[in-house]
């Protein structure tokens, strides 16, 4: 909101895009080392189109009370929301216990490669 040179602009746009795809690619797989993967997988994605249908039937109505300043205000700080449910999260993978029959073990390089798939993709998104 308060840059206004161009080349800076990009630069901040840049990390904010790193900032972006990292939490996505993290958060995915966070939701993977839970006791329940695809039911909370599930409700990750339920909440995420709930709050794009409520944010895209409300964003012109705070456009028109606040210009773009409102929104931009709103989309920093509404992850904030997030932070008590921090120490929720599975510390790792070893608090998983139960291992489907039929799951693979993959190498630690093809899972990194699978985090930095997903990694980049979201980079991309953000950007």
């Amino acid at each position: 909101m308060a840059v206004h040179d161009q080349t800076l602009f990009v630069v901040l746009r840049f990390f904010a895009g790193l900032g972006c795809g990292s939490l996505i690619s993290l958060s995915f797989t966070t939701v993977g080392l839970t006791s329940n993967p695809d039911r909370n997988f599930g409700y990750l994605i339920m909440w995420v189109l709930l709050y794009g249908a409520v944010v895209l039937f409300a964003m012109p109505a705070a456009f028109s009370l606040s210009g773009m300043r409102g929104p931009l205000l709103f989309f920093a700080l509404f992850p904030l929301v997030a932070l008590p449910f921090v120490k929720a999260f599975p510390v790792s993978g070893e608090t998983v216990a139960a291992v489907e029959a039929d799951a693979v073990n993959l190498s630690g390089v093809l899972k990194g490669s699978a985090l930095a798939a997903m990694f980049a993709y979201f980079i991309a998104q953000g950007v």
